[in-house]
């Protein structure tokens, strides 16, 4: 929607880009996350604006215009794999809020990330697959659910057959 108002905006999950090493303590940070939007600083006003009054809540991350020159934060946090939104001063913030292990993300206000991290959280493709696989189990699902369904079906058409069939008693017919 961000797009269509000319607005620069991407899923923060798609433009995060974390190296294997840093899967184990990064993931856990982004949970709380998964479904924000990155915006430029700029355009935060006006995201806000379009966004407000929506059934749906909206988590918006800011980022920084793009450096014109080298980073000089720390290699160990992530990149952005899109080179327009500038997210090292979101990735420090949380850093400085994590704990010593990765499932404490925020210490201060006690917040941690219970689960595993089997398959990617982040870039555009590991989403997509994992969007994917979980339409291949709900599918699955759904088609159990029908075989179930006809087949309570086919037996209430059972009982209310057998329910309404004459019975050798009332077959008889009575004397005037």
């Amino acid at each position: 929607m961000l797009r269509d108002e000319g607005i620069p905006a991407a899923a923060l999950l798609d433009v995060v880009q974390l190296n294997p090493d840093q899967r184990r303590n990064w993931e856990p940070r982004l949970v709380p996350y998964s479904a924000a939007v990155v915006v430029l600083r700029g355009h935060a006003d006006i995201a806000r604006e379009k966004l407000a009054g929506r059934p749906r809540r909206a988590t918006l991350v800011i980022a920084d215009p793009p450096r014109t020159h080298a980073p000089s934060h720390s290699t160990s946090l992530p990149s952005s794999a899109d080179t327009r939104f500038d997210l090292t001063r979101f990735f420090t913030a949380i850093v400085d809020r994590a704990g010593t292990q990765p499932a404490e993300i925020d210490v201060a206000a006690g917040v941690i990330v219970v689960g595993e991290f089997p398959d990617p959280l982040t870039g555009r493709a590991a989403r997509i697959a994992a969007a994917r696989a979980e339409h291949r189990a709900k599918a699955a699902l759904l088609t159990e659910a029908n075989k179930l369904l006809a087949s309570a079906r086919h037996a209430l058409a059972l009982a209310e057959t057998r329910t309404k069939a004459p019975t050798p008693a009332s077959k008889r017919t009575r004397p005037n």
